[in-house]
């Protein structure tokens, strides 16, 4: 009878690794699709009277979700952001938005490692197709740049660039 109790368990022991091994090769984020240009490039966005755009010669506007998996996995290079917008010579201001509250989108970043600085935690106040999506905005609300998704390293080179 022990004989046939320890194999049971053995079985079930196995299924449970092989499940958890499945679980893993699919949440694998490592391997996620290269983030795409967003449409409102050349955009100007002058309707949204909410973002004091004028006030900086550029706005990063940073869409993020708590919970969502690449939001969480890109939140390093976004405090490398806010650190590299703290140090530019132009005037830079970054904008955390999400659609969660305000305080769970802060402590959100913060638990997570982001000095958030002098960036501003808000409401989505600009329409995006989804988190994270990163936007780089002018003076005159023109949409310079922006990517929806997990950036790979020559875009964060790139957002560096445009921040620096």
């Amino acid at each position: 009878m022990n004989l046939e109790k320890l194999s049971h368990f053995a079985f079930v022991a196995a299924c449970l690794f092989l499940m958890a091994v499945v679980i893993v090769r699919h949440t694998d984020r490592s391997q996620a699709p290269r983030a795409r240009e967003v449409s409102s490039r050349g955009r100007i966005l002058d309707h949204v009277r909410e973002v004091p755009f004028d006030r900086h010669d550029v706005t990063v506007y940073i869409v993020v979700s708590p919970g969502c998996p690449y939001c969480t996995d890109s939140l390093a290079f976004y405090d490398r952001v806010v650190t590299a917008a703290a140090g530019s010579t132009r005037s830079v201001q970054v904008i955390f938005a999400s659609p969660a509250p305000t305080e769970v989108t802060a402590a959100y970043l913060t638990g997570n490692g982001v000095r958030l600085r002098s960036a501003v935690v808000g409401p989505v106040l600009i329409p995006v197709d989804g988190a994270p999506t990163v936007l780089v905005i002018k003076r005159s609300g023109e949409v310079l740049a922006g990517w929806y998704g997990r950036m790979d390293r020559s875009q964060e080179r790139a957002l560096v660039k445009l921040v620096s």
